[in-house]
Formats: C-alpha cells, structure tokens, sequence
C-alpha cells in the first residue's frame, strides 16, 4: 500500500471527505485526489499537514512506503545473488568478482556469497587443469 492509498484509508476511516480534507490543510481538492491516486508523491510538508488533519503521526504515512522499498530492495538483492551464485558455473574468475564489487556496498552479506562462488571456481579449476592434461596427453 503506498502513501496516497494510505492517506485515503485513514480519511475514510476519518469520516471525512477529500473536500474536508483539503480544507483543513489548506490544499486543493484536485491536489488531494492526485494524491490519493498516487498520481504524485506529496513533499513532507504537505505529509505532516495532512497527518495534521488526520490526527496521526507523520511516520504512519510513510511506514507502508518503507516497507514497499525494503521489498523492492530484497527482490532486487536476490536477483543479484542468483546471478552471482549463477557466474560461477563458467568457471570465469571475472564475472563473480565484478558483481562483487560492484554491488558491495550495497548487498548485505553478498562477501560470504563471493568468496563461496570464488573458491568453488578455483576448486573447480584445479579438478580440471589434471584432466585436461590427463586426455592432452592420450
């Protein structure tokens, strides 16, 4: 639920209707309704006047849109992870250590997951240089 869905739950609940709304915070009704349909995100001034007129706290309005981005951010994460996980079937040193870097700062825990991918890479090439040898030589 985002922050107009919010806004227009609450007003509900409030027995108010957008024109009431706007009155009270000194808004437009047409400000309101793009609100409300999330047509734009209001600044936080325009959040505390509304929470104002609501009677609740500023940070009830935006709690839903915090956890909305902190699902965005874990789906997001997780695709990284696959991927870095997913380079090390090439046997490629490159592709893991770039996503590694690149993404450090911002993955908790992707450097457990690098080094993971990194040493099954270098096991694997030392399983493989023997035999590659081994049926060079036949």
């Amino acid at each position: 639920m985002n922050t107009g869905q919010r806004i227009k739950e609450l007003r509900i609940k409030k027995g108010m209707t957008q024109e009431e709304l706007a009155e009270k915070t000194e808004l437009s009704v047409r400000t309101i309704q793009r609100i409300e349909n999330s047509e734009v995100d209001p600044r936080s001034f325009t959040l505390q006047s509304i929470a104002s007129a609501l009677d609740v706290d500023y940070n009830e309005l935006n709690i839903m849109d915090d956890i909305e981005f902190e699902k965005n951010t874990q789906t997001e994460n997780t695709i990284w992870l696959a991927l870095l996980h997913l380079s090390g079937l090439f046997i490629m040193l490159f592709p893991p250590i770039i996503i590694w870097v690149w993404k450090k700062n911002t993955i908790k825990d992707i450097d457990s997951h690098a080094v993971d991918v990194i040493n099954f890479q270098l096991s694997m090439l030392i399983y493989m240089i023997p035999a590659g040898l081994g049926s060079a030589e036949n």
